[in-house]
């Protein structure tokens, strides 16, 4: 039996298409918009100067430049109007774009765009 190395939580999804993308050609990194937590408060703090709807992956393609930005979104988790306009505003621009709802939901999605290369 193969082990489940990608479980159906973000962190896992975001960490294995992350570690996917660094090993295949692109040079990508995660983005934190949570803020920074205030144990005291029990609260996060925003990151003065973050911006809002930032996708939760970012990053580049080694040989083209091409930027990339991608979104997950796991079970019933919605992207923001902030996120909508961050993602519209990269495809726009040129940027390789996606919503992945699962590492399969990515791997779907990113050989298909492979293929039509």
């Amino acid at each position: 039996m193969v082990p489940d190395i990608c479980r159906a939580d973000a962190n896992s999804t975001t960490t294995a298409i992350i570690t996917f993308l660094n090993y295949n050609g692109w040079h990508v990194s995660r983005i934190n918009t949570h803020g920074v937590y205030d144990v005291e408060k029990q609260v996060h703090r925003k990151v003065h100067g973050q911006a809002r709807g930032v996708p939760d992956i970012v990053g580049f393609h080694k040989t083209t430049g091409q930027y990339l930005c991608i979104e997950i979104k796991i079970g019933s988790d919605k992207l923001s109007e902030e996120q909508k306009y961050h993602l519209d505003m990269a495809k726009i621009a040129g940027a390789y774009v996606m919503v992945a709802h699962s590492f399969d939901d990515f791997m779907m999605k990113h050989e298909r765009r492979v293929s039509h290369e």
